[in-house]
């Protein structure tokens, strides 16, 4: 009995300092983090070559979203071609002035969240988290966790397209018509509502997004346009060669 203290503090111990470690991974966010190890963190890092914007980038289509306690607003755009692994996401002041910004390579989706004044990118292949300064210094790269809360804050939270903060409601939206709306996987608009009700919008790229569906779906009837005219000549050639094939056989058993 007398060495079972040998034995139970130092687990105590040990489990006291994971769960405090645990505790800051988390902070900032309702997910729940664990730790990469420090080589596996460095080569994320390399990968995805994080660097910080000073200018405002081209606008293109809205992925995701954040809005700090402050109103400071974060809104990661979707990749665009050619470039179809770069990706830039822009922080902006309460109006919708720039602020800075942070460009990165991404191998698929991601979405934002503030953490205080840090910024959290989430790479849902890698199921990674990076903690940005507004320096573009990257604190930490950690992994989510794979939990039933952390699911369920995923879908409730980070993937929502409204954030409330106090009595303002912030919305991703698009206005390009039901059909395109319908059809759209990326958003043009970031719209707050203030507790007045009436609408503010913050970014509106409408234009572009309107334009950019035009050209892809142009792109697709072209595509499928000209499949079904090579596989109607291809058929009509095979049917011109069977019958060709059938005239022969008759003459011959004639």
């Amino acid at each position: 009995m007398k060495n079972a203290k040998y034995v139970v503090l130092p687990l105590l111990i040990a489990l006291i300092v994971s769960l405090s470690v645990l505790d800051v991974l988390a902070a900032g966010t309702g997910l729940v983090m664990e730790e990469l190890p420090q080589e596996k963190q460095e080569h994320s890092m390399k990968v995805t070559d994080l660097s910080l914007l000073l200018t405002e980038p081209q606008r293109t289509s809205i992925a995701c979203f954040d809005v700090r306690e402050d109103h400071t607003l974060a809104v990661g755009y979707s990749v665009v071609f050619p470039d179809l692994c770069h990706a830039v996401i822009c922080v902006y002041s309460p109006d919708g002035g720039f602020q800075y910004g942070y460009e990165f390579f991404t191998s698929g989706a991601y979405k934002v969240e503030w953490a205080e004044d840090n910024l959290l990118i989430y790479f849902v292949r890698s199921n990674h988290a990076y903690e940005v300064t507004p320096k573009g210094e990257i604190v930490s790269v950690t992994t989510i966790a794979s939990t039933e809360e952390n699911r369920e804050y995923w879908r409730k939270s980070v993937e929502s397209r409204k954030r409330t903060v106090g009595d303002t409601i912030y919305r991703l939206k698009n206005d390009m018509g039901p059909v395109l709306n319908f059809l759209a996987s990326s958003y043009s608009q970031v719209v707050r509502i203030d507790s007045d009700g009436e609408p503010v919008y913050l970014i509106d790229n409408s234009s572009q997004q309107l334009v950019k569906y035009i050209i892809s779906i142009t792109l697709i009837l072209l595509f499928i346009t000209i499949a079904l005219t090579i596989l109607i000549k291809e058929i009509l050639k095979e049917r011109k060669r069977y019958l060709s094939k059938q005239q022969k056989n008759e003459c011959s058993n004639s």
